[in-house]
């Protein structure tokens, strides 16, 4: 009986050193850089979550996801999961943030669309003072924006530096 539970404890250990011992580091950036100022004055003239989100698919914004990982030397690397999280802020106040399910990637460089992340739905059904996209303004409402994009490691230890996104709609 103690030979069974001292194999299963050392099997146990190894297995955990295995988990902990991977590790993920890497960052989001938004044209390179992970704090990134958009111009709206830029994107078609005008403050519409439509052209913010066009100007994502025209290649005129990229969102990079950038992650390398450490494993033990038996170990081959391997994909990881991560959740996606989005934050969007409105002068300073929290409008919404909203997880996503893990989804599994391979370490290494990739650029992401816009619908990777949650910015756009957010933007677009936010209401403050009857300005919305579901009331078919679809105008944003004047302010100091902010988007936060986040990639979380699951059952991975690890940090992946946020990426942020910021502009003003006067």
């Amino acid at each position: 009986m103690k030979t069974i539970k001292g194999i299963l404890t050392v099997t146990f250990l190894i297995f955990m050193l295995n988990v902990s011992a991977q590790q993920v580091e890497g960052e989001l950036t938004i044209n390179n850089d992970q704090r990134t100022y958009l111009k709206i004055g830029d994107i078609k003239g005008e403050s519409n979550v439509i052209n913010l989100f066009n100007a994502f698919r025209e290649g005129d914004y990229e969102i990079k996801f950038n992650f390398g990982g450490k494993y033990p030397p038996q170990q081959k690397p391997e994909f990881s999961f991560f959740r996606f999280k989005t934050t969007v802020k409105h002068n300073g106040k929290t409008i919404k943030t909203i997880v996503r399910e893990p989804m599994p990637y391979i370490p290494g460089d990739m650029f992401l669309p816009a619908e990777a992340f949650d910015f756009v739905h957010i933007l677009s059904t936010y209401k403050q003072e009857g300005m919305a996209y579901m009331e078919n303004t679809g105008k944003m409402p004047n302010g100091d924006y902010e988007i936060v994009l986040e990639a979380i490691p699951v059952k991975t230890e690890g940090r992946i530096s946020k990426g942020i996104i910021m502009f003003n709609i006067k």
